[in-house]
């Protein structure tokens, strides 16, 4: 319930809400939650501190993260992209750069969602491709949301 809480309030642009949604749901004990849920939620944690622009956490919960997943599996490509793009974005000083960037990011989820029948329920959990075309766009996620519908 926690997660969906929290894209909604994502969602809306309360990205202060929807950190303290998903904080909760981290910290919930692990044993109790699927660990699909589990990952969805460390992987939205990144995103959300990437557009609260917390960049200093995003490098270092992405190195937890891939602990984190390496401990199940081994990282879905979605993820080894979405970490390198949001790695390049925070490195970069150039608008048009970071747009590529993201541009790029959204064409390889929907490339995974239509090839790779594990990526794709892996990212049925988030509009990513709506959230890297807001990315591409420099519009809100909601807009990107209107727009794909």
């Amino acid at each position: 319930m926690f997660y969906n809480v929290c894209c909604a309030f994502f969602y809306a642009g309360n990205l202060q809400k929807a950190n303290e949604y998903i904080q909760e749901l981290i910290n919930t004990k692990s044993s109790r939650l699927r660990l699909d849920i589990q990952s969805s939620a460390r992987i939205l944690n990144v995103i959300i501190q990437y557009d609260m622009k917390k960049y200093d956490l995003v490098e270092y919960k992405i190195k937890n993260i891939k602990k984190y997943l390496k401990r199940g599996d081994a990282l879905f490509q979605f993820e080894k992209m979405l970490f390198k793009t949001l790695r390049k974005a925070i490195n970069t000083n150039s608008s048009e750069e970071t747009s590529i960037l993201f541009k790029e990011l959204g064409a390889e989820i929907i490339r995974l969602k239509k090839e790779n029948s594990i990526e794709s329920r892996m990212l049925d959990s988030f509009h990513y491709s709506e959230w890297a075309q807001s990315k591409t766009l420099n519009i809100s996620l909601a807009k990107a949301l209107l727009k794909s519908s």
